[in-house]
């Protein structure tokens, strides 16, 4: 995303920051700068649209994707809300300015450990839905709430075609090297880190500034 900014005209720059507020980095990010307002362009977070980050809090009202953001003494935490959990899940931008090479060194070292590296995680949105695929579990998000389904595998290898829009060689290649064995088997990594869901919203009420 930061080279398709970038040949567009946009100011951008890559950020580092901590997935789940654990206090090294584990997540890389990019910030667009348009008129001296910085916004967070994030493709993994995902968000519907940019994410204003400034100097006061902000919530959306996007009933889909739900995220807030607060400053902080450094730079900002984000918070964003995606199935499975209920509540918020945050993000402490660390860095603001990294270079390529910092990059490139980190998704290397996350070939050998990754949350993603055995099971399957694949999010796509549409209008009035999120759909999200973890492992053989599927959640579809809408404005009245979420539901879950068990998948099986040709389940699994049909969505991936199908609503995802993968490519079908893509999908078989990836059933080849035993993509799709691995995440029916129970997860082999740590468990995971959830952190306490308190998002400035809940502590702030109705002081903080809210956007669609």
């Amino acid at each position: 995303i930061f080279e398709l900014l970038e040949s567009m005209g946009f100011t951008v720059r890559r950020v580092a920051g901590s997935m789940r507020d654990q206090g090294f980095v584990t997540h890389g990010s990019v910030k667009a700068t348009i008129d001296d307002a910085d916004w967070l362009v994030d493709t993994s977070i995902l968000s519907n649209v940019p994410l204003p980050v400034s100097g006061v809090p902000f919530i959306s009202t996007d009933q889909i994707f739900t995220a807030e953001i607060e400053p902080t003494n450094a730079l900002h935490l984000i918070w964003y809300s995606i199935p499975p959990n209920a509540g918020y899940t945050p993000c402490r931008l660390l860095d603001d300015h990294i270079d390529h090479a910092y990059l490139s060194a980190a998704y290397e070292k996350s070939r050998g450990f990754g949350a993603f590296n055995q099971h399957i995680y694949a999010r796509r949105n549409f209008p009035g839905l999120m759909l999200l695929l973890r492992g053989p579990m599927l959640y579809r998000r809408t404005s009245v709430g979420t539901t879950q389904t068990a998948l099986v595998p040709h389940e699994v290898r049909s969505l991936l075609c199908g609503e995802f829009g993968l490519a079908q060689s893509m999908v078989q290649r990836w059933v080849d090297v035993g993509g799709l064995d691995a995440t029916f088997e129970p997860w082999a990594g740590p468990p995971p880190v959830i952190p306490p869901s308190n998002p400035p919203s809940s502590r702030l009420g109705a002081s903080m500034p809210t956007a669609g």
